[in-house]
C-alpha cells in the first residue's frame, strides 16, 4: 500500500545524517497534518525517490544542529509540498537537489530558515506572499517574488 505518516508529534529525535521521517523508495507516500520540532537531523522530512504529498504540516527546524526541514531528493519523483509552515532551518526550508526530483510547492509560509529554499532547476514554485516572507533576501528559481 501507500504509507501514509499523519497527526504525529515529532520532537527530540537525534539521527546524524538521518531523517525525522524519510519516505524513501516509496510511491504515493502522504506526510500530513505533523508537528516536528526541535529535531537533530539533517532533514525532518526526507523524500528520497518517492513521490511524496507533504500537506498541512508545521516543521520548526533546529537552528543550531538541524540541516533542512524537507529535503527533495530522487530521480522521477513528483513530490507536492502544500500549506505547510516551515521555519527555522539551519540550512534550507526546503532543498531540492536532483535533475529530476522537481516539487511542486505551493501556498507554504516560510521563517527564518537560514539558508532561504534551494531548487537545484525546474521545480515548479508558485510564488505568494507567504514563499516571499523568506528572511533570505531572494529565493532561487522563484522569479516572482520581489528582490
Amino acid at each position: 500500500g501507500s504509507p501514509v505518516v499523519t497527526r504525529n508529534l515529532i520532537h527530540g529525535q537525534i539521527a546524524a545524517g538521518g531523517s525525522a521521517i524519510s519516505m524513501n523508495l516509496n510511491t504515493n507516500a502522504t506526510v500530513s497534518n505533523n508537528i516536528l520540532y526541535d529535531n537533530t537531523v539533517s532533514a525532518d522530512i526526507y523524500t528520497g525517490q518517492s513521490t511524496v504529498l507533504v500537506i498541512n504540516n508545521t516543521i520548526i527546524g533546529d537552528p543550531a544542529t538541524g540541516g533542512y526541514c524537507v529535503y527533495v531528493f530522487g530521480s522521477g519523483t513528483n513530490t507536492r509540498i502544500v500549506n505547510n509552515i516551515i521555519a527555522g532551518a539551519k540550512l534550507y526550508g526546503i532543498y531540492e537537489q536532483d535533475a529530476n526530483s522537481d516539487a511542486i510547492v505551493q501556498h507554504n509560509l516560510f521563517f527564518g530558515n537560514t539558508q532561504g529554499l534551494y531548487f537545484d532547476e525546474g521545480t515548479t514554485a508558485l510564488a505568494t506572499a507567504a514563499i516571499c516572507a523568506s528572511r533570505r533576501k531572494s529565493v532561487k528559481r522563484s522569479p516572482s517574488c520581489p528582490r
